[in-house]
Order: structure tokens, then sequence, then C-alpha cells
């Protein structure tokens, strides 16, 4: 079975490798790769933003957050660079398929926190 073209949204924001019996996720720079291995989690930073004003962002926080922090938090929208993106409407359901819940982005936190210590010691 071809994983990669059967799984509908299979390493979603990556790159999908099918392997004998499974596939695997390739994650572009600033993403890792989810803790079921299925897609690739945006861990880049950026501003986040509380409020809309006439259809762009406004009022950035201070500090730096990941599109999950600010989105999952108080943001209205997030960027990375010039391009701004927009949070999901909250309560719609999107969030929860766009954005992880405020456990699953403890536990990535946690895992990206070894990674990087694991990582800085060989």
């Amino acid at each position: 079975i071809d994983e990669c073209s059967t799984i509908p949204g299979v390493c979603d924001g990556g790159e999908c490798t099918n392997t004998a019996g499974s596939y695997v996720c390739t994650c572009p720079r600033g993403y890792i790769t989810s803790t079921d291995g299925a897609r690739c989690v945006d861990q880049r930073v950026g501003t986040c933003f509380s409020a809309l004003a006439n259809g762009h962002c406004a009022g950035d926080l201070q500090g730096q957050y990941t599109k999950m922090q600010c989105c999952c938090d108080t943001g209205r929208c997030w960027a990375s660079g010039q391009i701004a993106e927009m949070c999901p409407v909250r309560g719609s359901g999107a969030e929860e398929d766009d954005i992880m819940t405020k456990n699953q982005r403890r536990t990535m936190e946690e895992i990206w926190v070894k990674t990087m210590a694991l990582a800085s010691s060989i």
C-alpha cells in the first residue's frame, strides 16, 4: 500500500516517502515531525497579533511565538517575516485540525526541548 497517496493529509507541511509497510515524513526547516509521525508541525517563531483591524493584523504582542503558541492562546493572527497568517476561528473546529490542543502543544514542546538538548550534546 502506498500510504503517501492513500492517506489524506499525510505529512501535512512536508514530503511523504513511501517505505515497505509504512512511510516517512521529511519536514522542511522550521518544522518538526509530530509525535505520531503523520505530519509536520510548524515550530517557526514570529510575531503574534492580538487583533484584526480592517482585515489586517494589529496589536502585536511582545516577544516571539510559534503559530501554535499564538493561535492557541490569545492571538488572532501570526506572522513569520512579512507574511501574516490568520489563526483559525475559535470554536469553529478548524483550530483542532490546524492547531494542536494545549496538551498536545505541551507534549511537543517537551519533546522539542529534549531533542535540542540531545542535539547539543552530540
